[in-house]
């Protein structure tokens, strides 16, 4: 499935469409897209990350449609624009129209140099996107010493290089946030049923349910000065409401099988 999902304090999936086939993540993808469009009206969001796969017209054109910003982060160097900002950013002296900011990532622990240009055409086609490069040196653990490089795409020129590369990183808040999360906690790549649509909705029934705990586990915590007067027990682990989400899936798999 391609699922959305929004930024925020908890990883929160609004929409999700299954793959009409393997290897049909892009046509899925644009279908959760115009669905949310569709459905809550065009710019509802400001900004959508996407990975390299993404580096394509139909998306830029799509977020055009839609009244959204796209931003991509690729390591795909033989792309034209890609090499057209970096004839720009290795020029022997820095050019006037070129952002260059140094900075170290404590989260990362990492040292940054970042080099940013507005208006650079895609392709052959006139539509203009704000590219930014990231090199980052790593300062220690295993990777120490290591270099990284990788390059943002945008359709927002406003941004500056060093929240393109901030929102590029951002973009692994799915993978790790939804996905990693959701599996550990639901066994959501156990197939509970064979029937295609059954098992979307089943999976879709995950989604909701696990969203809902950690609504309520945020709460919780906001929460919890007040839950010592009002409750001896303060606040349920995330193992209790882990527990109490698979007895409710048990449910669910005796009711469709």
């Amino acid at each position: 499935m391609s699922v959305l999902v929004e930024l925020g304090k908890i990883a929160a999936p609004v929409c999700a469409v299954r793959y009409p086939k393997r290897g049909k993540e892009l046509p899925a993808s644009y279908s959760v897209l115009r669905h949310m469009a569709k459905r809550e009206g065009n710019g509802l969001f400001d900004l959508v990350l996407f990975d390299g796969l993404y580096a394509c017209e139909p998306l830029w054109k799509l977020c055009d449609e839609i009244g959204v910003s796209g931003l991509v982060k690729t390591s795909e160097e033989s792309l034209n624009i890609i090499k057209d900002a970096n004839g720009i950013f290795d020029a022997p002296r820095l050019l006037p129209e070129v952002e260059y900011v140094e900075e170290l990532d404590l989260e990362r622990s990492c040292s940054c140099r970042i080099w940013a240009v507005g208006e650079l055409e895609w392709s052959n086609i006139e539509r203009k996107l704000k590219v930014a490069r990231v090199e980052q040196t790593f300062l220690k653990g295993a990777r120490k010493g290591q270099k990284e490089r990788f390059w943002v795409l945008t359709q927002d020129s406003t941004l500056d290089g060093s929240t393109l590369k901030l929102l590029a990183h951002r973009r692994w808040f799915i993978e790790n946030n939804l996905f990693k999360a959701f599996n550990e906690q639901t066994h959501s790549k156990h197939l509970f049923n064979h029937t295609p649509a059954a098992a979307v909705n089943i999976t879709l029934l995950q989604m909701v349910g696990r969203t809902c705990l950690e609504f309520y586990r945020t709460s919780l915590e906001r929460s919890r000065q007040c839950m010592k007067d009002w409750w001896d027990h303060g606040t349920f682990s995330p193992k209790v409401l882990r527990t109490l989400l698979w007895s409710s899936l048990g449910q669910v798999e005796l009711n469709t099988t």
